[in-house]
């Protein structure tokens, strides 16, 4: 899909002049001073017409400039609007395909196979983020708002794009298993060091490109950050995927049983 930036510069230049000519005919005294002052008068009233004629010009082309940046102005924002709403449906496309592969590590049935799945899959999570978080680590947000997602320029851009695209789509899938094998993400998240802080550098990059992302995968990342505790957790988050958090929530309720109904007063007779 090309997605050209428009650049546009209007310049107008108006220069106008006037020359008046001397009479260097021998006349009258009289006539020579009256010519004088008609010529005079005709230069001033000259240069006031030319003055008033150049102001007029360049308030036109002020305005058509000003006219013109407006229509490139709103050229260029339709432009990158257009640019990254077509990125996040690429992206919600490629959301499609990260829940079914975390589906094919549900299905299978030993719990050693789908730790060992989820190991190797992480490890190569952290080495993707990791391996474009050098390039990444100076970014600005004017950076980010500016880029051009589906139709990079250069071999430069390309490859910063591809970048940041790594690290959302990685943080992305890593969310996905989050929610669907919170136990065992939450054991892992624990014992790989290296981890913890990828993520937590892969989450805050996510943030400033909120614009890229479609709501769900913003809401799965939140939950995600909840369920590893990376942020606080807010009133009522469960999973409904974690075994532990089930186990603990049904002590809690049968807890909360025990204490429930009138209490006899024991009297000694």
């Amino acid at each position: 899909m090309l997605l050209n930036t428009f650049i546009f510069s209007t310049f107008a230049a108006l220069v106008l002049s006037s020359q008046a000519t001397n009479s260097t005919r021998p006349v009258a005294k009289g006539l020579s001073v009256a010519k004088q002052q008609l010529t005079d008068g005709a230069r001033q009233i000259e240069k006031a017409e030319s003055a008033t004629v150049s102001a007029e010009w360049r308030e036109k082309s002020n305005g058509d400039k000003s006219q013109s940046d407006e229509v490139v102005s709103a050229k260029s924002i339709a432009a990158s609007d257009a640019d990254k709403k077509l990125y996040k449906r690429l992206f919600v496309q490629r959301r499609k395909e990260h829940a079914k592969a975390v589906q094919s590590i549900e299905k299978m049935s030993k719990y050693e196979l789908r730790y060992n799945m989820v190991n190797i899959v992480l490890d190569t999570i952290i080495e993707v983020i990791e391996s474009r978080r050098l390039l990444l680590n100076g970014v600005t947000d004017d950076q980010l708002t500016r880029t051009t997602f589906m139709n990079a320029t250069n071999e430069e851009d390309a490859e910063f794009v591809e970048a940041i695209s790594n690290v959302l789509e990685n943080a992305a899938l890593f969310a996905e298993i989050v929610w669907k094998q919170p136990d065992m993400a939450r054991l892992f998240f624990k014992i790989k060091e290296k981890l913890s802080e990828t993520i937590g550098w892969s989450f805050g990059l996510v943030e400033r490109c909120r614009f890229l992302l479609d709501d769900a995968t913003l809401e799965k990342i939140h939950l995600a950050s909840q369920e590893l505790e990376i942020i606080e957790r807010e009133p009522g988050y469960s999973n409904p995927n974690s075994q532990i958090g089930s186990r603990n929530s049904d002590k809690g309720s049968k807890k909360k049983k025990k204490k429930k109904g009138p209490v006899m007063a024991k009297y000694e007779l």
